[in-house]
């Protein structure tokens, strides 16, 4: 018999596991043996089918519970034997209630609130297993998921069992650390089922599940339920979206990774096993968890908005760097190519993408890289110039369109997919260069706009269902149109 605490105090958890016979009956009994102010005391857990060889009994001890020692004890019954027998042996002291606390009517209480039973194989959050790695060993490196965001953390084995109600590794260790390692917030404080009240609403953003809201990778999936396992609720992390189906990855669990089947309106299903039950209660979103200008921009041509020159200078993005685009032949290079652009950055952001002064891009026949020596100019590009070198397009027409909600961006309107953009804030007034339809949200609305000003400057879109559409900036999005007609069509 293997004893997690064997000095309790009144409400703490206890877990004790056992070796017992295959395919028999088995139930723990605690038994205190009184003293002169209290009578002999015993509390007999429910008996349990075992298959794997293994149990587990946990509790938590009641909040007065009678002080001094419990022995302990398994028994089981074989499938064809006529009586039950005494497998192991063990033996827990509880300390006493504390100061201030009477010893009569008190005294008399069990050892226990409950004392439940469960297979030893049987996962925190109700998936079966067995086999897992031994504590500690990295189940799925941090680079190895939610790359779109820089990688996440390690992701640890808490057992050889899989999972474990003392081993350090547990769901909410993963998160935490996520968090406070990408600097998105401080930890969350209580069980898994807890960290959707308890995770800070300045740091973080709640979206209930069924919302609408899509999550994103690095949201934290909030799970609550009923039952000895599934009263702790999990948590696990998003590491990528495709389609209907949610990457996640998770510790504590039968497996590292699950994939989550998601509905259009973003409901995530609950599930059931034995005695125990787990839903979806929501998703918690960081405010900081947003791509960066290195990773939103990646392989573009990027210009500053500031630049009022016929033909603007531009450069290409490489690695989080700007690199100067010297002519005309290399920029159409790129361009035909595949870079995205040019994109027209405000200083801000131009500014976090450093510029390699003397460093210029090269392209030609052998590929894309930084170019050596000193760069072509127009009269001697180094290969063929465009006769028609680029001009500076009219003005676009935009069209202001005000949000009644917070609204999140993405690169890929067909399955609110792709890379997410910068958020934007309720109420907030933005340039919307054109309207498409698109992936379809809960309400029914497939309007998409495509956001024309800086930062996402038209390589990010958002849905129209988000905004007033009808020349309002406040109040109820209640009765509101699903997109402004007057927006021209992409």
């Amino acid at each position: 018999m293997t004893i997690s605490n064997k000095l309790l105090g009144p409400g703490e958890p206890e877990l004790v596991e056992s070796s017992v016979p295959k395919r028999s009956r088995c139930s723990l009994t605690a038994t205190h043996s009184g003293s002169r102010r209290t009578a002999p005391k015993q509390v007999r857990s429910r008996v349990v089918l075992v298959e794997t060889g293994r149990v587990q009994f946990s509790w938590t001890t009641a909040r007065h519970a009678l002080a001094g020692t419990w022995r302990l004890s398994v028994a089981c019954r074989a499938k064809k034997a006529n009586a039950a027998r005494v497998v192991a042996h063990g033996v827990v002291k509880v300390g006493a209630a504390g100061k201030g606390h009477s010893t009569s009517k008190r005294d008399g209480t069990a050892l226990t609130r409950r004392v439940e039973v469960d297979v030893m194989h049987a996962s925190t959050d109700g998936i079966g297993a067995s086999g897992c790695e031994p504590t500690g060993t990295v189940l799925v490196r941090a680079g190895d998921w939610m790359q779109s965001r820089g990688g996440g953390v390690d992701v640890f084995s808490n057992g050889p069992k899989c999972t474990s109600l003392s081993n350090p590794y547990q769901c909410v260790e993963l998160v935490n650390r996520l968090i406070t390692a990408k600097g998105w917030s401080t930890r969350i404080r209580g069980d898994a089922w807890e960290f959707w009240d308890h995770a800070s609403k300045t740091d973080f953003e709640q979206h209930p599940n069924g919302s609408g809201y899509i999550p994103v990778p690095g949201d934290v999936i909030v799970w609550y339920g009923s039952g000895d396992i599934g009263q702790y609720g999990h948590v696990q992390v998003v590491d990528s979206v495709s389609g209907s189906t949610v990457h996640v990855v998770q510790q504590n669990s039968a497996g590292a990774r699950a994939d989550l089947q998601i509905s259009a309106s973003g409901a995530i299903g609950g599930r059931s096993w034995p005695g125990n039950s787990e839903y979806v209660k929501g998703f918690l979103h960081a405010k900081k968890n947003v791509l960066s200008a290195a990773q939103a921009f990646n392989g573009h041509i990027v210009q500053w908005d500031g630049d009022r020159k016929t033909q603007k200078t531009a450069w290409w993005v490489s690695g989080g760097k700007r690199y100067w685009i010297p002519t005309s032949a290399v920029y159409y290079c790129l361009k035909n190519s595949g870079a995205p652009g040019p994109d027209v950055l405000t200083a801000t952001v131009l500014d976090s993408l450093p510029d390699q002064n003397g460093a210029w891009v090269r392209c030609d026949s052998s590929g894309t890289g930084v170019g050596s020596g000193p760069p072509p100019t127009e009269t001697d590009p180094g290969g063929p110039v465009d006769p028609n070198p680029p001009q500076p397009p009219p003005a676009p027409t935009t069209w202001a369109e005000t949000t009644g909600s917070v609204a999140h961006t993405w690169t890929n309107y067909t399955n609110a997919g792709g890379s997410e953009g910068p958020t934007i804030a309720s109420n907030q007034t933005v340039q919307i260069a054109c309207k498409l339809t698109g992936f379809r949200v809960a309400d029914g609305n497939t309007w998409w706009y495509r956001i024309a000003q800086s930062p996402w400057n038209g390589a990010y879109y958002v849905s129209a269902d988000a905004f007033y559409n009808n020349g309002a900036t406040s109040g109820s999005l209640r009765g509101t149109p699903f997109v402004d007609n007057n927006v021209a069509n992409c």
